[in-house]
């Protein structure tokens, strides 16, 4: 009786023919396994020792000292300025030749050029003006000054506006003048107010109206023009 059975993997006949070969390849798989379970750990120990290495060598580097560039200008610039002290220091002292004691030598007289530039410094510095005529000078100023005053004080009026008259204001008007040497007004102002409007302008219009003597003959020396201070008193009692 022949029977007829089918190939079939999952019968256990078929488990049993085969299990020579079975066996065989299971061996071979697990050598396999074990050999590459034993050369992994050598491949991956290599770049951890490397890496080790690596870092032992940069840890051992010494390390570049790098120079601040702000500190190198800063030293520069210390050392140009001491040497320039240096420099002014041994310009400001003079050199002066040394002396040699020669029995020959004669005494030579200055260069014509440096005898022409002292007689022309000589002749361009204005002589100074004897003391008899600078007191002269002194007492015209000072005479000049008391007529100009007086001369202000005859044409002061108190001033004649509504304002003026209801308010009836008193007061110190401190003023100066500029004037020519031929008494001409160059220019007026108010130097401490009087605390009244009414009264510091009728002071302004006062000196603009005024018609001023020349300077004397002597007076004011080496002055264009000069300018005078006078007080403006302004009172109820003398008007």
């Amino acid at each position: 009786m022949n029977h007829s059975l089918s190939p079939n993997i999952f019968s256990t006949y078929w488990f049993y023919e085969k299990r020579e070969s079975i066996s065989f390849s299971g061996a071979i798989a697990l050598c396999l396994l074990v050999a590459v379970l034993w050369l992994m750990p050598k491949s991956y120990k290599e770049p951890v020792i490397a890496a080790t290495e690596m870092m032992a060598l940069l840890e051992n580097m010494p390390v570049p000292q790098i120079e601040k560039p702000v500190e190198k200008k800063i030293e520069e610039k210390k050392v140009e300025k001491k040497i320039e002290k240096i420099e002014n220091k041994v310009a400001e002292k003079p050199v002066s030749a040394p002396i040699v004691n020669d029995p020959f030598a004669e005494n030579v007289s200055p260069t014509p050029a440096k005898q022409n530039k002292t007689e022309n410094q000589a002749a361009a510095t204005p002589a100074s003006p004897p003391t008899q005529v600078i007191q002269q000078a002194v007492a015209l100023a000072a005479k000049y000054e008391s007529i100009l005053k007086a001369y202000l004080e005859k044409i002061k009026r108190y001033p004649s506006s509504r304002e003026a008259r209801l308010a009836r204001p008193e007061g110190i008007v401190r003023v100066w003048l500029e004037l020519s040497r031929t008494g001409e007004l160059i220019a007026v102002g108010i130097m401490e107010s009087s605390g009244f409007n009414v009264l510091d302008s009728e002071t302004l219009k006062t000196i603009k109206s005024g018609s001023f003597p020349a300077f004397p003959d002597g007076a004011f020396l080496g002055e264009a023009t000069h300018k005078f201070i006078a007080n403006m008193n302004y009172s109820l009692s003398s008007n």
